[in-house]
């Protein structure tokens, strides 16, 4: 008997069985899940971790460097849906940048995450961050460079640098990072600049990606058995 036949004829006892994979595996950890909605942008601060004792200097707060401004309307279209942190043409074509930290001492060293995020970008490249940091051992400075670690070293350890295309519409993007080692904290960064055209990020989210749990693999592994026992049989 054909493969496809087997499936059709047992397709309930498979079913089961991968039904089993399929509601024993963890969810995911959402780190940050933000639409801007009542966001509010700090200008000035820097993320300083070299001195603290804690990791808690400056995260969980938008920072900005240049003409950042949380909007409703306007330029706002599906997939972005309401509020959102537009980037403001300024007078000169200077890269500005948007980034958040929050802590990430809970995050072990293996752990996949996805960061996605709807972005417009219509007369430039932009560019998203994701990167380390360590108490005790760095700081970042929203001034140039930017997660150069050659030259700022202690800006932290870069995980992630993505190039988004330039776009006159909303696009949607998920990044998958494995975490090579632990971190105290986790920051998100946007670089955009020009001065004219439009230009925004929203429904930004960081997740952890399970890994499939004990039952999740036993289930997939009999599901396996059971399709070749049948195959056998026939």
């Amino acid at each position: 008997m054909s493969l496809a036949r087997t499936l059709r004829k047992h397709g309930s006892l498979i079913a089961l069985t991968l039904g089993l994979s399929v509601s024993s595996s963890a969810s995911a950890a959402v780190l940050l899940s933000e639409t801007f909605t009542g966001a509010t942008f700090h200008d000035g601060l820097t993320i300083n971790l070299s001195n603290a004792s804690t990791a808690d200097d400056n995260l969980n707060k938008w920072i900005k460097l240049g003409t950042w401004s949380v909007q409703s309307g306007g330029i706002c279209a599906s997939p972005c849906d309401g509020s959102f942190a537009q980037h403001l043409p300024p007078t000169t074509d200077n890269t500005n940048l948007l980034f958040y930290g929050l802590s990430a001492g809970s995050v072990a060293a293996g752990t996949n995450l996805t960061l996605s995020f709807d972005y417009i970008s219509s007369n430039r490249i932009a560019t998203v961050y994701l990167a380390g940091m360590t108490v005790g051992l760095n700081s970042l400075d929203p001034f140039a460079p930017w997660f150069d670690v050659e030259a700022a070293p202690t800006d932290g350890v870069l995980l992630s640098s993505v190039a988004l295309a330039q776009t006159a519409s909303w696009n949607s993007v998920t990044l998958n990072v494995t975490l090579g080692q632990s971190f105290d904290a986790l920051v998100i960064g946007f670089a955009m600049g020009g001065t004219s055209g439009a230009r925004g990020v929203d429904n930004v989210v960081l997740q952890t990606v399970p890994e499939p749990g004990p039952l999740a693999l036993l289930g997939l592994g009999a599901a396996a058995l059971a399709i070749v026992a049948l195959r056998r049989r026939k």
